[in-house]
């Protein structure tokens, strides 16, 4: 738990399954996602994308039970130059505009980073965008930029 007393939230971390409704995720991940993420989307995306962890994402929730912020959790098999890696992925990163800035997603990516090394991964990665100004937090959890990167769609 993020201590009280310094502007941050005390915020319980939970994985997908334990959250009573999957429309609060599906909220927040309509400020991440460029496809619209419907509960039934959601578990299509689970069943069909073997890059996602059993546990599927992990979200901060308020004592109300509101979904603060969260993340999909992924185990993503890369090619290195020593070989074949496993790491550990960050996707469709989301906090709710009524938590920015209270601790909500640095809980989040702490309790991610343990998952991570407690399943073997040594690394992990992700993508954001700069102009939603995450790469400070990123940076401060110890990422490095490694390439930019833009995407346009219609």
């Amino acid at each position: 738990m993020v201590q009280q007393g310094q502007g941050l939230t005390e915020f319980k971390i939970a994985y997908f399954d334990e959250i009573d409704d999957p429309l609060k995720v599906t909220l927040l991940f309509q400020l991440s996602l460029f496809f619209t993420a419907t509960p039934k989307v959601l578990e299509e995306l689970r069943a069909n994308d073997d890059r996602y962890t059993p546990e599927f994402g992990i979200f901060a929730l308020t004592e109300g039970g509101d979904v603060a912020a969260g993340h999909l959790l992924m185990k993503i098999s890369t090619e290195t130059a020593a070989g074949r890696l496993d790491v550990g992925g960050v996707n469709a990163v989301g906090t709710h505009p009524r938590f920015a800035r209270r601790g909500a997603m640095t809980e989040i990516m702490n309790a991610s980073h343990k998952y991570f090394k407690e399943h073997g991964l040594e690394h992990s990665v992700l993508t954001s965008s700069r102009s939603l100004g995450a790469m400070t937090l990123y940076e401060r959890l110890g990422y490095v930029e490694l390439a930019r990167s833009s995407v346009a769609m219609k």
